[in-house]
């Protein structure tokens, strides 16, 4: 299930080439040059690049025993010519120009979560959750190591395409550059299946691209020297939370 927050609540051309060589042998290079000048004389489209930041947060049944309930992962989507605003007033209100600890969802108060999502909101694009069951890693099956990677792979490539197609109907005759970030500790660790994902997400994302003539750049990244993910993280931990106590006023 993806979920969509508001915060509040090619020019034609006919021209055929010919050259002639021996024995007068015509060879056609109609369709190469007809491509070029269709580039040429193309207007140039203007550009509209954004940052997605992505984290993820996870749910419990239990404390005690870490079993899981549900896998949340977060996408926060911000104009790229916005961010150092962004940047400056987020590390003003919550490290107070004094950078110390890493501030998380899961160690902050509701107070300090808010804050720091009323501070990313003005400055937001889009933001999305998407939510699924979880999945247990203590079963080292073949069989659920394939699911593990094929639900970690789904919680990102199905929401990235959202982003896609709601960003081009909100900017039909521009081109598009996304720059997607990612926490290097959900996929990018030692686990050479979970390193696999990484680069078949990376593989995935491209394609996605060049299907919908939008440029991509990947990469992940520490979330103690990116804001954005610590942004990320705020906004899916806060939706977490959320569903936690609406689920104790049950």
């Amino acid at each position: 299930m993806i979920k969509k927050y508001n915060f509040k609540n090619i020019l034609p051309c006919s021209l055929s080439f010919r050259t002639y060589v021996r024995y007068n042998t015509s060879i056609k290079f109609t369709w190469r040059k007809m491509m070029i000048l269709n580039k040429l004389f193309q207007p140039r489209r203007h550009i509209k690049e954004f940052h997605i930041f992505i984290d993820e947060s996870i749910s419990f049944k239990s404390q005690s025993d870490n079993t899981t309930e549900k896998f949340y992962s977060g996408f926060l989507v911000i104009p790229t010519f916005q961010l150092k605003d962004l940047y400056n007033r987020y590390f003003q209100k919550i490290y107070h120009s004094r950078y110390k600890k890493e501030k998380k969802s899961v160690n902050v108060s509701d107070t300090m979560n808010r804050l720091a999502l009323d501070i990313v909101k003005p400055f937001l694009t889009n933001a999305y959750i998407y939510q699924r069951p979880t999945y247990h890693k203590h079963d080292t099956t073949l069989d659920n190591t394939i699911m593990q990677q094929v639900l970690m792979l789904q919680s990102y490539i199905y929401p990235i395409k959202r982003i896609i197609e709601d960003l081009r109907q909100q900017n039909p005759v521009v081109n598009l550059k996304l720059n997607i970030y990612l926490d290097q500790t959900n996929l990018n660790s030692q686990l050479e299946s979970e390193y696999f994902s990484c680069k078949l997400l990376s593989q995935i994302i491209k394609n996605l691209g060049e299907e919908n003539n939008v440029f991509f750049t990947y990469q992940t990244c520490d979330s103690k020297q990116e804001l954005g993910i610590q942004m990320a993280d705020m906004f899916v931990g806060a939706y977490r939370k959320q569903e936690k106590y609406a689920a104790n006023d049950d």
